[in-house]
């Protein structure tokens, strides 16, 4: 009967207990599931706006060394030799 009893006098026998027990479980579980998948979602997200940062940047770079080459003189050129 001693083993039944827990130290602050719950019945760990009791159905009502381990039906309490098993729904915080599912609960617990649910959130956790919940956690993790906006976890994955929330990185994939970063993941692509780092990408498409990345992108813009490489972009503006190429741009900028196109748009230096077109205004600089052209010194190799023949015709700046005529």
């Amino acid at each position: 009967m001693e083993a039944e009893q827990a130290a602050d006098g719950i019945d760990l026998l009791d159905d009502n207990f381990n039906l309490v027990l098993e729904r915080l479980a599912r609960y617990k579980m649910r959130a956790e599931r919940s956690f993790y998948r906006a976890h994955r979602e929330i990185a994939a997200l970063q993941a692509e706006r780092r990408a498409q940062a990345k992108a813009e940047q490489d972009e503006a770079v190429r741009f900028d060394k196109e748009e230096a080459r077109r205004l600089s003189p052209d010194t190799d050129s023949p015709a700046s030799d005529a």
